[in-house]
């Protein structure tokens, strides 16, 4: 009886060695070219005609999909037909809520037509590192020369390259920061020094007695305040024209709502 107890879990192991392998291999086929698991598409072509090949985009996604989750951010692009009367800048926040991206995101909406334009635009915690300065002096210059030529694809695999470069910078700069133990004994070092000077600077002021009332600090006659008023003496009023930008490049745009990115025509 036993032998056959034996001889049955001996086979059932044998039958999981040949279906785990099996099943590794279905899971990988969710991935890019190289057979890596990817979360999730971050690169949307959805022009008419297909801006980027298969190619382009199992590359793109495999890059945007490994600095997102390396930073736990969405970095995200999307190339799309242009509306009519619309700069990218205008309509972003449309592809925001479509893609349904974590509240943490960057996104890069290339838009083409007769008028091509792009934006970038952070939303959540991302505009303090993904900064509206960095994108229209340092992001714009690295991607306006790809976008020119027609390449959208190093456009955006540039634009990742960016986003990955202040992430981990700011990563760094959080490392090198005070550590979480520090700022207890320093908190203790700063009270008890203190504490040991006032302690000195109390016994100094032996002479001085407490008083009831404030009134019995102040010394008889060394004050006399007779009358008190306030005066007005003048004011000043000075006007400035608001400045203003219609065609929706540089770092704001004409649409509703405030704007944390930046971006153009091309």
């Amino acid at each position: 009886m036993k032998k056959r107890i034996l001889a049955v879990i001996f086979l059932i192991a044998i039958c999981f060695m040949f279906v785990l392998p099996v099943f590794a291999s279905d899971l990988s086929a969710s991935g890019d070219a190289s057979g890596n698991a990817i979360s999730k598409q971050r690169v949307h072509d959805v022009t008419t005609l297909g801006t980027l090949d298969e190619y382009q985009l199992t590359t793109l996604n495999a890059k945007l999909d490994e600095i997102s989750m390396t930073h736990n951010v969405d970095i995200e692009a999307v190339i799309a037909d242009a509306v009519d009367g619309y700069d990218a800048g205008y309509i972003i926040n449309d592809y925001y809520y479509w893609m349904e991206l974590e509240e943490d995101s960057v996104l890069f909406l290339i838009t083409l037509g007769e008028i091509n334009s792009y934006w970038i635009e952070p939303y959540g915690d991302a505009i303090d590192v993904v900064t509206q300065d960095r994108i229209n002096n340092e992001v714009k210059d690295e991607i306006l020369p790809y976008l020119s030529d027609g390449d959208y694809a190093g456009a955006i695999s540039v634009y990742a390259d960016c986003c990955n470069s202040y992430y981990s910078s700011s990563r760094s700069g959080e490392d090198n920061g005070v550590s979480g133990f520090m700022v207890p004994c320093s908190l203790l070092a700063g009270t008890g020094g203190s504490f040991a000077y006032m302690s000195g600077a109390k016994r100094k002021l032996s002479t001085v007695t407490s008083k009831s009332t404030a009134k019995g600090y102040v010394r008889e006659n060394s004050m006399n305040l007779h009358n008190s008023n306030d005066v007005f003496l003048y004011s000043r009023v000075s006007k400035s024209s608001r400045s203003s930008s219609s065609d929706g490049s540089g770092g704001s745009r004409s649409s509703s709502g405030g704007s944390n990115g930046g971006g153009g025509r091309f």
